[in-house]
């Protein structure tokens, strides 16, 4: 059974246990090319629908440890930074620290994963985002695997505490695999309960996502094509809030209101990934969405292209 990657918080094993221990290191390097009709900032409700192209880099590290049969470590680092030609309020970067873990019993895999993010926008920093996760794994069947996770976030904005949140979820994933394993159907459930300290930002949430892959050769390269839907709902309560409170949904001298943030997302995505060479690869990803929401600022339609080319090593 292939193992499952997870975090693990510590470990203490004997040390005559280290004897046969493996450490690789990996990486990828990609450059993309990007168009956005709509851009957006979902954790700060900003939206532009005057559309923009850019470019975007990625870099990524990892190093996995195999001290037994049993356990496996691994952590990692990230740096992502896109920038459009007109509209820089919307450049993002993000700085990424992972560590997981995995250890494997008899018939599955348990562990746990700790996620560390960074976010910036146009250099300033506006969003630190911390997720734990402990999860188990398992082959159902020769060839369907079914994962659950239980994640708690906390999410903390430097110039904007009323938007300070943690939150509770649920997540199952299941996989199965036909024709030799190179086609792959996937489904996935997530449940979420998040609380901020100001009472209008918190939600409870659920989302279903599915997805196909394939591998193919054409032209003696290797190839995989993807189509993948999400759909997304976020129950917010209702509450009265005030110009004072948030002026992003207010005319000067407007009297207070009472809004309810309910959102519902759909978001289909394509992709074809090309292999070059066995480290070197480009893709192509379409990605259409329909957000729908009570407030009419988060009520639009999305449109993204992304074109890339990566480097593995």
């Amino acid at each position: 059974m292939k193992r499952l990657s997870c975090v693990f918080l510590g470990v203490c094993i004997a040390p005559n246990l280290f004897a046969n221990q493996e450490l690789v290191f990996n990486g990828e390097a990609k450059a993309s090319y990007l168009y956005n009709s709509a851009l957006s900032v979902d954790e700060l409700d900003q939206v532009n629908t005057q559309g923009d192209n850019g470019i975007q880099f990625d870099g990524s590290l990892a190093a996995t440890w195999t001290p037994t049969d049993t356990f496996k470590l691994t952590t990692g680092l990230g740096y992502s930074n896109s920038q459009y030609s007109e509209l820089e309020q919307f450049d993002l970067t993000l700085y990424r620290f992972n560590i997981d873990g995995s250890y494997a019993l008899e018939n599955r895999d348990i562990g746990i994963r700790i996620d560390n993010v960074e976010a910036h926008l146009q250099g300033n920093k506006f969003l630190s985002f911390q997720q734990v996760s402990a999860y188990t794994g398992q082959f159902l069947t020769a060839t369907t695997f079914l994962r659950t996770s239980v994640n708690y976030k906390n999410k903390t904005f430097p110039d904007l505490s009323p938007r300070d949140a943690t939150s509770l979820g649920l997540s199952g994933d299941l996989f199965h695999f036909i024709n030799d394993a190179k086609t792959m159907l996937s489904a996935n459930i997530n449940i979420e309960k998040e609380q901020a300290t100001d009472k209008q930002f918190d939600f409870t949430g659920l989302g279903l996502k599915t997805r196909i892959s394939h591998k193919f050769t054409w032209l003696g390269l290797d190839n995989k094509a993807g189509l993948s839907w999400k759909y997304q709902i976020k129950n917010h309560p209702k509450v009265e809030i005030s110009e004072a409170q948030d002026q992003s949904f207010f005319e000067p001298g407007s009297p207070a209101q009472i809004i309810e943030r309910d959102q519902y997302r759909s978001v289909t995505t394509a992709d074809w990934e090309l292999n070059i060479t066995n480290n070197v690869s480009i893709k192509t990803e379409v990605e259409y969405g329909n957000y729908n929401a009570n407030l009419a600022q988060l009520d639009y339609q999305q449109t993204k292209v992304n074109l890339s080319i990566s480097a593995r090593f």
